[in-house]
């Protein structure tokens, strides 16, 4: 079966058994639950044993992963590794189907550390290797096509120095130094890209540099803002007479016309164009891919123009076709303009390119955020629900990126068990700056859920790790409504 046809639910009722029923022979219990859960849905006018048995399978599949989840926290234990033998649970507890087992993987849970657990956690997040600037460059250049790599030799150490500052955003150092070499080299390709890309990220942080100062000034004045007001008043001529005309005039006068960095992005626009310009038709990789996204974004930021950004996109796909990011980039910006039913033809296209043995999650991810802005929640469940299995396969957390939007189509499709079991996970896992909210969350579905002491010890935990005053706050009142302080 290809994976296109996988994807989208292909096979009959009995094609769909038949597949489970032999994955789950062969203990491959993940793919035997997805296949089952697919037949589940294709079950309408199925014999009625038949439907039964596919569903009590799906229930022992996720049994069958939670017992594999076990038994590699019951190794992890031995290993003297209690905090990640309860990730293990955790996830165990969010996999299985019976009460009976989630109440026995809740007893283990209640056995570890949970402290030590949070605290390792904490650990992994924060034990990031710096990497030399040699490490750095070979990785960056791995992305690069041959003549790219040629022509970045060439130019020596300074350019090597610039591209690392740039890739650093420190623009001051990149910035001249790519004048420069441009200006100096024989015959410039893609260091017009490299210079184009430094020019738009200086005007970008000079904006939001200026943006920033505006807002200070704005609440630093805000104060006195009364008084300037009445002041402006009296001194303002009486009658709308010469002096009010020309203090009008002034004031137009001295606002700006442009914003300043208009210039900068405009000079950036037009390096990535000269880029273009210099390579064939079917050179570039994916730095074409980037420049032409580039392009779209300042169409967009510099004239509001739709088009021109849309133009952008699809010569990309044109140029690129065998590329998935590509299609992806173009599908999820036709989703965030609401053009659902292009989006999907696009998202299509992009997945049967793509690899059959190495599928692009991001395309799936996209075609998952598709039906949930269509407002179709059960699609997009139906499509997270395996790519997350799959991600996180031998990993010991979820990614966000994909269990955030689960657990919120969990909870808008009523599935509030789930949605609160994703919640609980996250906040066990290695995400730890956003553990406050997770554990927010859990606590605001358990609580529908009528588990108020798991509330209470979720609230309790996010106390601990509030970061704010008003957070805490917050968080202390929750905890007075739940019935105060109590053991968690």
């Amino acid at each position: 079966m290809s994976f296109f046809r996988k994807l989208f639910g292909g096979g009959s009722f009995e094609e769909l058994r038949a597949d489970a029923d032999r994955q789950f022979e062969e203990r491959d219990f993940g793919a035997a639950k997805i296949t089952y859960e697919k037949a589940l849905a294709k079950a309408k006018g199925a014999p009625a044993d038949a439907a039964t048995h596919v569903e009590r399978r799906v229930g022992e599949s996720r049994d069958a992963l939670a017992r594999l989840r076990i038994e590699e926290a019951d190794r992890l234990v031995r290993e003297d590794e209690p905090g990640l033998a309860r990730t293990e649970l955790v996830s165990a507890q969010e996999i299985a189907a019976s009460r009976s087992l989630q109440d026995e993987i809740m007893r283990r849970i209640e056995r570890l550390d949970d402290g030590l657990q949070r605290a390792d956690a904490r650990d992994r997040a924060d034990d990031v290797v710096d990497a030399s600037d040699d490490e750095i460059y070979e990785a960056l250049a791995g992305t690069w096509v041959e003549d790219q790599t040629e022509e970045y030799d060439s130019l020596g150490e300074r350019f090597r120095r610039a591209y690392l500052a740039l890739h650093a955003r420190d623009v001051d150092t990149a910035l001249p130094l790519l004048e420069s070499i441009v200006e100096g080299a024989r015959d410039p390709r893609y260091v017009w890209y490299e210079l184009g890309r430094a020019r738009v990220l200086a005007a970008a942080l000079r904006r939001a540099e200026a943006a920033k100062a505006a807002a200070a000034a704005t609440e630093k004045t805000t104060a006195g803002a009364e008084g300037d007001a009445a002041a402006e008043a009296l001194a303002k001529p009486v009658d709308g007479g010469p002096g009010e005309s020309e203090g009008a005039a002034a004031r137009a006068a001295a606002a700006p016309t442009d914003d300043p960095t208009d210039a900068l992005f405009r000079s950036g626009e037009e390096a990535l164009r000269k880029f273009l310009s210099r390579i064939g038709p079917d050179e570039g990789g994916l730095t074409r891919l980037a420049t032409h996204v580039e392009l779209a974004g300042l169409a967009s930021l510099l004239r509001n123009d739709d088009a021109a950004a849309e133009k952008e996109l699809r010569a990309a796909t044109e140029a690129l076709p065998d590329e998935t990011r590509a299609w992806l980039v173009l599908g999820q910006w036709l989703r965030q303009k609401k053009r659902y039913d292009e989006a999907y033809d696009v998202l299509r296209d992009g997945i049967r390119v793509m690899s059959e043995t190495v599928p692009d999650i991001g395309l799936e991810l996209e075609l998952a955020f598709l039906e949930r802005d269509r407002g179709n929640d059960a699609d997009a469940i139906r499509l997270l629900e395996p790519i997350l299995e799959r991600v996180s396969r031998g990993e010991l957390d979820y990614r966000p990126d994909i269990a955030v939007p689960l657990a919120e189509a969990y909870e808008k499709t009523g599935q509030l068990r789930r949605a609160s079991d994703v919640w609980r996970h996250l906040a066990h896992g290695s995400d730890v700056q956003n553990h406050e909210r997770y554990h927010r969350e859990a606590a605001r579905l358990l609580v529908r859920l009528g588990d108020e002491d798991e509330a209470h010890r979720m609230l309790v935990r996010a106390l601990e790790i509030a970061k704010t005053d008003e957070s805490r706050a917050e968080l202390e009142a929750s905890l007075e409504k739940l019935g105060g302080p109590r053991r968690s």
